[in-house]
């Protein structure tokens, strides 16, 4: 396949639960003893590091959502 077709469906331009299984599947690697290995007390720290790190990027984004859409809601009040 073309360079352009596999960017489009790169993990970049994938949906957050995607890269957030992506974050897991590679903590959880690192760690593990063997393949099997999901339940050892490393694996599920790495897990719930993951899922930490995906719920402050989500709570940071909202953030700054909510910052454009007050500052977009400021400047419309000021022109009309």
């Amino acid at each position: 396949a073309p360079d352009s077709v596999k960017k489009l469906f790169s993990i970049e331009f994938g949906r957050r639960k995607d890269l957030t299984f992506q974050w897991k599947r590679a903590l959880m690697n690192k760690v593990r003893q063997n393949e099997l290995d999901t339940s050892s007390l490393e694996v599920r720290i790495a897990k719930h590091t993951a899922l930490i790190r995906h719920w402050s990027k989500l709570l940071s984004e909202m953030k700054s959502l909510n910052v454009l859409f007050l500052r977009m809601f400021r400047l419309r009040a000021f022109y009309i």
